[in-house]
């Protein structure tokens, strides 16, 4: 079976901005000038051109009147070569899986940074990538594959895509691939 990755947006391809309010969050302009998490990115962007199948696996505020809109923008500008039926959108608060083609496989990848995200589509039989942005991961809650925001992440991605710990990762260990691999 063909191999998908899924990646998700906020917090993980694109840079999540603190607010002081959620209110900050139905703000007009808010999503569509996040910044990109550059390596997450241009490796993104590689992964594409090699004819990778990769999927983009966003949540929007079902309520907000500009956060999908501008969601879409945000991917016309930094990934414009991705087809618009690989950018699946999904209702905050939805399980994610459900909204994705065909049944999920261990082949089919999630690289998210949310912890409850990550151990759904874990149950639905896929193998999650937990994206560490500075911010989350602050319990340790994820027992799976982690991935830093740096210079080596095309180094780590190939690793984990040429499964060469992905025996380890199916057994529950946590692996933090540039800690651990790397150091």
């Amino acid at each position: 079976m063909q191999m998908r990755i899924f990646i998700d947006m906020d917090g993980t391809l694109a840079e999540w901005k603190n607010v002081k309010s959620n209110d900050e969050l139905y703000q007009k302009g808010y999503y569509e000038s996040l910044k990109p998490n550059p390596h997450l990115l241009e490796e993104t962007k590689k992964l594409i051109q090699e004819g990778k199948d990769i999927y983009i696996l966003s949540s929007f505020l079902i309520d907000s009147n500009y956060a999908l809109e501008e969601k879409k923008k945000w991917l016309d500008k930094y990934l414009p070569t991705l087809p618009i039926n690989k950018r699946i959108f999904v209702p905050y608060g939805e399980i994610k899986y459900k909204y994705i083609p065909n049944k999920i496989t261990s082949n089919d990848y999630l690289i998210d940074d949310y912890t409850k995200n990550l151990l759904d589509w874990k149950e639905a039989g896929g193998t999650g990538i937990k994206f560490l942005n500075g911010i989350n991961h602050l319990n340790g809650i994820w027992q799976g594959l982690l991935l830093k925001e740096d210079k080596d992440i095309s180094k780590n991605i190939g690793i984990i895509l040429d499964k060469k710990i992905l025996d380890k990762a199916e057994k529950n260990y946590e692996l933090d691939i540039v800690d651990e691999m790397f150091e």
